[in-house]
């Protein structure tokens, strides 16, 4: 982490580390000018007794009052300033690497907990390292001086010094080991509270909650059964740090007390001056605590390093073994699906099962099918988001796995049955990408505008294809109905000009008519191309050249649409009861 840390910001290491010496200085400078003073007083009679004290507390002053000042500015802006840029980053690494690592992880609940922790202690435990680093420094130099000045004074205060110190450090390590298990109980509970304010939280689930009223009772049951286990977490580990703090505060109150009188009793028997009472019992409580503080260097260490390894473990969690490697591609010919089969990760269940079909360029498929048939696994397949059990994928005569990650997607535009939105510029919501601001970007944005039939409507916006999705953060941002949300997903797809496009229900939240040019649109776009539609609008389907019927996992029928339908098998039955619902009939 202090590797990590100077890598970011060199100088904040040092900076923290010059505060910390600075006020250890500060401090027994104190009680070194406190003792002159009052011992001073206490034996002194000549005429310049009062000039000599005088000078020694406007030279604290000026001390304290340089100290003070330097301490806020340092604390007050430097070191958030540092600590933000330190947070952002890591935060940074953390949204990078779960952009690109293997999406099996998502489907396995420790993978959230550890992102969880990760993210809520990236804002703090970097500065708590060095903190605790630059806290172990400075106490060894006021260790030094305090320790110097008790030995000479009276040394067996050290005794009871060591005696505080070990039974602290003792007491404070099993105190660090319950606060770790307290905060690693209560994570699972924490997002499950953390979920149902999200969901609240998004305008675009406000809906659901006022047409079915009763609804949001579910999800404050479940916030209120979080709120119960954190409640019982903090019951169960909230006795025992109780009971070992007031043990540590018990321990390290007698003892001062004995110290006290102890000292007392050598200034009531003349053995002892006041002002070494005061330096004494001040320097006997300091040394007590910068001990500790040098002690539980250690357990503190382990503390951090049991955070840190949440921000390790996710860092190190494997992205697919081509993501960076492998031969570039610009251009998908032809695609062939060998023999696949697949199961999600955690779960016994194959979703499918031995499929196998090609798509050459300028060919159209369709792939239809009952709902959870496997239709849209086979996208995240194709795409690259999971890799087969068993089975081969070929793209142009190679496996899918020996091309580079980054260039094979870039040769594919799909459009998602559940396609999302961001509080972001129309234009980058299209492009998906920063915006370079460049005429080439903002004329590409206008076509695929233009394609989708949204071109009018964005550009009486008031800025126009830079007016922001959504009015989360912006009072003029823009609203969409649901069809035109998903005719910007379409754009996306236009303006990537890939060689293979996949739509995954691209037209379910369009009117017929817009359904109707939108499938007309897309035939045209795809020329050259390959192009594959997921679809239960199949009479939209009707010209493609080849249409594979998906049932549990298999494919059990394909053909063109004559050919499905002189079959009269489950194609034949799923396009008749549409076009039933339609007022015709076809034999």
């Amino acid at each position: 982490m202090l590797s990590y840390i100077y890598n970011l910001c060199p100088s904040h290491i040092f900076i923290t580390l010059f505060v910390s010496v600075m006020g250890s200085f500060s401090s027994v400078l104190n009680l070194f000018i406190t003792r002159f003073i009052i011992n001073a007083i206490q034996t002194g009679n000549d005429d310049k007794l009062f000039c000599t004290v005088l000078i020694m507390i406007l030279f604290l002053l000026i001390v304290n009052l340089v100290y003070i000042l330097i301490n806020n500015y340092i604390q007050k802006i430097v070191i958030p300033r540092n600590t933000q840029i330190i947070c952002s980053h890591m935060q940074k690494e953390l949204f990078n690497k779960s952009s690109i690592i293997k999406m099996k992880y998502y489907d396995n609940p420790d993978f959230f907990n550890t992102f969880s922790m990760a993210l809520q202690q990236s804002d703090e435990r970097a500065q708590d390292v060095l903190n605790t680093i630059n806290t172990f420094i400075s106490g060894l130099f006021s260790i030094g001086a305090l320790f110097g000045l008790v030995v000479l004074l009276e040394p067996f205060l050290v005794i009871l010094v060591i005696i505080n110190v070990f039974v602290s450090f003792y007491i404070n390590t099993v105190i660090t080991k319950l606060q770790h298990n307290f905060f690693k109980d209560r994570i699972q509970p924490q997002r499950e509270m953390e979920y149902s304010g999200y969901i609240f939280y998004r305008m675009e689930n406000a809906k659901e909650f006022r047409l079915h009223k009763n609804f949001n009772n579910v999800l404050i049951d479940k916030l209120c059964n979080a709120s119960d286990k954190i409640i019982e977490v903090i019951k169960s580990y909230g006795k025992k740090l109780v009971l070992y703090s007031w043990m540590q505060a018990m321990v390290s109150n007698v003892i001062t007390s004995v110290t006290l009188v102890y000292l007392v009793f050598k200034v009531i028997k003349r053995k002892l001056l006041i002002g070494d009472f005061v330096t004494l019992s001040s320097s006997a409580q300091q040394l007590s605590v910068h001990i500790s503080e040098l002690i539980n260097f250690f357990p503190q260490m382990y503390e951090h390093s049991l955070y840190i390894g949440n921000f390790r473990a996710f860092i190190e969690y494997k992205s697919p073994s081509n993501y960076n490697h492998g031969m570039r591609i610009s251009d998908i010919n032809s695609v062939e699906f060998k023999n696949i089969c697949f199961s999600y990760p955690f779960s016994e269940a194959e979703i499918l099962k031995d499929i196998s079909f090609k798509i050459k360029k300028g060919e159209k498929i369709a792939i239809v099918g009952e709902n959870g048939a496997g239709k849209s696994t086979l996208v995240k397949l194709l795409t690259g988001l999971y890799e087969a059990k068993s089975g081969d994928i070929i793209v142009n005569r190679n496996n899918i796995n020996t091309y580079e990650l980054n260039s094979y997607r870039q040769c594919i535009g799909v459009a998602f049955q559940d396609y999302k939105m961001f509080a972001v510029s129309i234009a980058e919501n299209i492009l998906m990408r920063r915006l370079n601001k460049t005429e080439e970007d903002e004329k590409l944005v206008i076509e695929g505008l233009k394609f989708v039939g949204l071109y009018e409507k964005v550009m009486k916006l008031p800025e126009g294809i830079y007016t922001k999705m959504t009015k989360e953060f912006n009072n003029e941002g823009a609203v969409f109905s649901g069809g035109e949300i998903q005719k910007i997903a379409l754009a996306r797809v236009y303006v990537n000009n890939c060689s293979l496009i996949i739509l995954d229900e691209p037209s379910s939240s369009l009117d017929p008519l817009s359904e109707y040019e939108m499938f007309n649109k897309m035939m045209q776009l795809s020329q050259n191309k390959c192009l594959v539609f997921i679809s239960h609008h199949l009479k939209n389907i009707r010209n493609v050249d080849h249409i594979y019927v998906f049932s549990k996992g298999s494919i059990i029928e394909d053909g063109t649409h004559n050919v499905l339908m002189e079959k009269r098998g489950l194609y034949f039955n799923m396009y008749n009861k549409q076009v039933l619902e339609t007022g015709s009939f076809s034999n």
